[in-house]
């Protein structure tokens, strides 16, 4: 199995960690949001940093039983970083 990086939507990009431990996964994702926040973007004479909002879902097959499920719980958290002032990492399984 291969990681999959692509667009998911008008807004976001989907990461596929299929042979990546929970653990492994959230090194991951705070790694991508540290280097965007780090990484200056020039245009011209200006200089200015991104941020980014990460939700992070994992596969469980005892909870999730669909792709549909998974991808739900992935926009749950992806709407709680965005709610909480971007440029953050939420955990679906850290919700509520």
């Amino acid at each position: 199995a291969y990681d999959l990086i692509g667009r998911w939507n008008d807004q976001g990009f989907m990461v596929i960690l299929p042979q990546t431990s929970i653990s492994g996964a959230k090194i991951v994702a705070e790694r991508i949001q540290k280097n965007i926040r780090n990484v200056p973007v020039i245009v011209a004479d200006d200089t200015f940093s991104l941020c980014t909002s990460i939700g992070l879902s994992k596969f469980d097959q005892s909870d999730i039983n669909s792709v549909d499920e998974l991808l739900v719980l992935a926009k749950s958290a992806l709407s709680a970083a965005r709610q909480t002032g971007s440029n953050q990492v939420v955990y679906s399984w850290e919700l509520n």
